[in-house]
């Protein structure tokens, strides 16, 4: 069996902070996301969790709070996502907790869209 350590990436001007806990099933986004390589920034957190799927926890929380991201990295969010989907079944639950400002509506809007492409759990909270 792969264990896989915690990973805890620092924000800079254009990265967000990240923390991927697999002993706890828990991947928090915060910040904002637009480096100029995307998937290049994202490689080590989609790794991470290919291997969490092998063997993934009952339950896998996911929690965005993002303040602006670019093109590049909804496309990687969103292939983060189909990843998560495959661990989804009858025993087994992904729930993402959309946080964003609660006048920010293009952050609501983005998670309304990738809510409606996903077959994850989607909640959408307004922070004040």
């Amino acid at each position: 069996m792969i264990t896989i350590s915690r990973l805890i990436i620092k924000p800079s001007f254009n990265t967000p902070f990240i923390e991927f806990d697999p002993q706890i099933g828990s991947l928090t986004i915060i910040g904002q996301s637009h480096p100029e390589d995307p998937e290049e920034f994202y490689r080590d957190l989609f790794h991470a969790i290919q291997d969490y799927c092998l063997n993934p926890k009952i339950k896998t929380r996911v929690i965005i709070n993002l303040e602006y991201f670019n093109t590049g990295t909804s496309q990687v969010i969103f292939n983060i996502f189909r990843k998560l989907e495959s661990i989804v079944d009858e025993k087994r639950e992904v729930t993402v907790e959309w946080q964003y400002e609660n006048d920010d509506d293009d952050m609501l809007d983005a998670g309304i869209l990738l809510s409606e492409i996903s077959k994850l759990k989607f909640s959408m909270v307004a922070m004040h």
